[in-house]
């Protein structure tokens, strides 16, 4: 089985939902989404349960006290970095309604992480935590209907879920907004509300947001072409680790 990385609804393929665009730039394959659509999703890492329990307390009778809930808990063999998650664990918190770890089985059933994949059942935990008001998983639920994965696709859903995530300042569903008009998927196509859109996530110091900017100025789209405006841009991106900016960045420098 594979892996769990639980990052997030953590942030971009031809079509980047950040769950990561028709870019052909497989964001997906980093932040969870197919060879096709580049979307940004939150992937949730072991690294972040800490943070995500402190962000969203135990709910409807669930008594665990967040300082007791150790990473190892989590882990079938206590080595979060190389192992699959313990559903046994993390499926009864998520069943007592924690919102967090609907989220992350949510991710599980998304990408068969631990479970057998199920897009349908990824949706039906990633929509109990949205309704409760997670971010994360308003951005991955956003992402599922961007797609039509486990849901008929609906472009009105999708930006309806984005709303709802960037209401609490989530800047991958900032960006997933922006993919849509940059794509013109459900609205008309506008590279210049597209740059907006990624504007705010930068304003976050989202690492995606560099990348996305500097793929519009290195394609001229919206704005003026700029090979040195897209290098320095898609530099903070791959500096911080994230390799489509690190493959763009390669793409462009073979043009010196």
């Amino acid at each position: 089985m594979k892996k769990l990385f639980f990052v997030a609804i953590a942030a971009f393929g031809m079509t980047l939902c950040f769950a990561e665009s028709k870019v052909t730039t497989n964001i997906g394959a980093e932040n969870g989404t197919n060879g096709n659509d580049v979307h940004y999703e939150y992937k949730i890492t072991f690294d972040d349960l800490k943070g995500l329990l402190s962000d969203n307390p135990a709910k409807n009778g669930d008594s665990a006290n967040k300082d007791e809930l150790h990473l190892d808990k989590f882990a079938k063999d206590k080595a979060p970095e190389s192992t699959e998650p313990d559903i046994g664990k993390i499926r009864p918190l998520a069943e007592g309604g924690n919102a967090n770890f609907q989220t992350v089985l949510g991710r599980a059933y998304a990408h068969g992480e631990g479970v057998e994949q199920s897009w349908e059942e990824a949706v039906r935990w990633y929509t109990l935590a949205a309704e409760q008001g997670d971010k994360r998983a308003q951005n991955n639920l956003g992402c599922c209907y961007l797609d039509g994965k486990g849901v008929e696709k609906n472009y009105e859903n999708a930006r309806y879920w984005f709303d709802k995530s960037v209401a609490q300042n989530f800047p991958l569903a900032m960006l997933n907004i922006g993919e849509m008009y940059k794509d013109g998927l459900g609205v008309t196509q506008d590279y210049k509300t597209a740059m907006n859109w990624y504007k705010k996530a930068e304003k976050l110091d989202s690492r995606e947001s560099y990348y996305c900017i500097g793929i519009l100025y290195k394609d001229g789209l919206g704005v003026s072409q700029s090979d040195k405006k897209a290098r320095s841009y898609l530099k903070k991106s791959a500096d911080r680790g994230f390799a489509p900016a690190k493959e763009a960045l390669g793409e462009l420098n073979k043009k010196k």
